[in-house]
This record gives structure tokens, C-alpha cells and sequence, in this order.
């Protein structure tokens, strides 16, 4: 005989999504999710490097790695198979030298990629600002342009804008206060 599981909805309980992102599962088949965690823990367990031929090499690995696994690159990606978490990346760019122009470069092809996706319609628009603001520095700008220029009256000599009031501005005994 099979058993049957009844839910029971109790009076003032939720049973929609639950209230904290990070409990909630992602929309993915379980056998996708899985690959996504063995393929994450694969890179997870490659030793870091620091030197800069090793880091060049690892660059190389990743992206090809991505490639093969058909997963979008991105900084969290490359920092776990590099080993190292952002703060580290943005100090070697920071500092320079070659470890840090390897890293810009590296961010430079995420970005490119990212924007590629995003202008041809192959990520969603949201997430894709989204990761070009916070990944990349992308910035929403609002220009504000006046349509009068901000000293109309420079052009003219003190006499002229005295002779511009005065026609302005009515002056004379038609115009004093009543007593």
C-alpha cells in the first residue's frame, strides 16, 4: 500500500515562496543545479596562484574551461579559479604591474562579453545592467541642460542693463505705495 502526504495549510501561514532569497531554490532542474555545483567545486579545488605567468595561464584554463562547460564567465567565476577573492584582483589592479594588467584584461573580456549579451538580447536586460554597473562601473547619468544661458545679461554694459530696468520695472508717482 502507498502512503500519502497531505499538506495542511495552517490558519496565518505562508505557503508561498519563502520571504529570504537565500532559501529559496534556484528555478533550474536538479540535475542541472548539481552539474552547476560539481562543475563550481572542480574550480574550487585548484590551488591559487599569485605569480604572474601562473595567473596568465589560469586566465587561459578558465576561459577555455567556461567554453566547455557552456557557463557565462564572470568576475566570481574567474576570482574562484584564480583562487583568491575580489578584494585580492582589485589590489593586483590597483598596484599594476603584470599581475595587475593580466586581471584588466581579463575584466575587459567579461565586460565586453557581458555587454555583447546584453545589446543582442542573449541575457536579461535587468541582470545585465545590473552586472555591468556593479562588475564594471557602469553609472546611470542625467544631464540637465538650460536652455538659458546662466548670465543673459553679459554681453551688455552697465548702462544698458540700467536702461532694461528701468522699461522693466514701472518707477515714477502712478506707482508709490497709498499713505
Amino acid at each position: 500500500a502507498a502512503e500519502t502526504l497531505t499538506l495542511v495549510k495552517k490558519e496565518g501561514e505562508n505557503m508561498g515562496k519563502l520571504n529570504f532569497p537565500q532559501q529559496q531554490q534556484p528555478d533550474i532542474e536538479p540535475d542541472q543545479l548539481s552539474l552547476m555545483v560539481s562543475n563550481m567545486a572542480e574550480l574550487e579545488k585548484m590551488e591559487p596562484v599569485n605569480e604572474p605567468e601562473e595567473i596568465r595561464e589560469r586566465l587561459n584554463y578558465f576561459f577555455d574551461w567556461c567554453s566547455r562547460k557552456q557557463l557565462r564567465p564572470t568576475v566570481s567565476l574567474m576570482c574562484l579559479c584564480l583562487g583568491h577573492p575580489r578584494q585580492t584582483l582589485w589590489t593586483w589592479q590597483q598596484r599594476g604591474g603584470e599581475r595587475g594588467a593580466l586581471i584588466d584584461r581579463a575584466k575587459q573580456l567579461l565586460e565586453a562579453l557581458t555587454e555583447t549579451w546584453l545589446l543582442t538580447g542573449k541575457t536579461n536586460p535587468v541582470a545585465g545592467i545590473f552586472v555591468l554597473k556593479s562588475q564594471f562601473g557602469f553609472k546611470d547619468t542625467v544631464t540637465i541642460e538650460s536652455a538659458t544661458p546662466t548670465q543673459p545679461y553679459a554681453h551688455l554694459t552697465p548702462d544698458e542693463i540700467r536702461q532694461r530696468i528701468e522699461a522693466d520695472i514701472p518707477i515714477g508717482e502712478d506707482y508709490l505705495p497709498e499713505e
